[in-house]
């Protein structure tokens, strides 16, 4: 399916430069929505600290993500030492926690994804579970960086909400929070009415 719909996915995402920029922002919009009663659904990313840095045996951050139907915790970090260069993600970990927030996708009221990115427009990471909320017709916020834009819009192939850029103020990322979590609001009480992205199968 690749047609338009009347008024497009109900879909808000909060674009980045710096890789996890956007993961605190996602965290607490998750927590005010289970605070507000909204059944969600999805994966979002922590990142903690690791070993002191004399221990340089031990990864500086260590990267888990988060189902939010379960709150089943599962490190997608791979054990690389401090000093190794280049991508981290443990992809067997991430491919494992796609498959659990992928079970409680089609029956949440809300959904929230990590982010789209490389893994995503190469038709992996999360991709799956993005199409599987959208073909639900379930309201949706991610995080997008700034270089992927175009590849963003091109999957989605229908009008979606800019959240705006990722503030470097304390105050105005839990003010970022509070407009996404009205926005968030507003879509659970919509009602639903979407297909999937252009070029998507369903």
């Amino acid at each position: 399916m690749n047609e338009a719909t009347r008024d497009g996915f109900r879909v808000a995402a909060i674009v980045y430069d710096a890789r996890g920029a956007a993961d605190e922002i996602l965290a607490a919009l998750a927590s005010r929505l289970r605070e507000r009663g909204v059944a969600i659904a999805g994966l979002i990313q922590h990142n903690r600290g690791g070993g002191p840095a004399q221990e340089p045996s031990l990864e500086p951050t260590q990267m888990v993500a988060e189902d939010l139907a379960s709150g089943r915790l599962i490190g997608i970090s791979q054990s690389r030492g401090a000093a190794a260069a280049g991508c981290r993600l443990d992809s067997q970990g991430l491919a494992e926690a796609a498959a659990l927030a992928a079970q409680s996708l089609p029956k949440a009221s809300f959904a929230i994804l990590s982010k789209f990115g490389k893994a995503e427009v190469d038709g992996g990471g999360l991709r799956a579970e993005f199409i599987t909320a959208l073909s639900h017709g379930i309201p949706l916020v991610t995080s997008v960086p700034a270089s992927r834009l175009a590849d963003w819009e091109a999957f989605l192939g229908s009008p979606w909400h800019n959240a705006g850029d990722v503030p470097a103020a304390a105050g105005a990322r839990a003010a970022l929070v509070e407009a996404l979590l009205a926005w968030s609001l507003d879509q659970v009480e919509r009602p639903s009415g979407a297909s999937l992205p252009s070029g998507s199968t369903g």
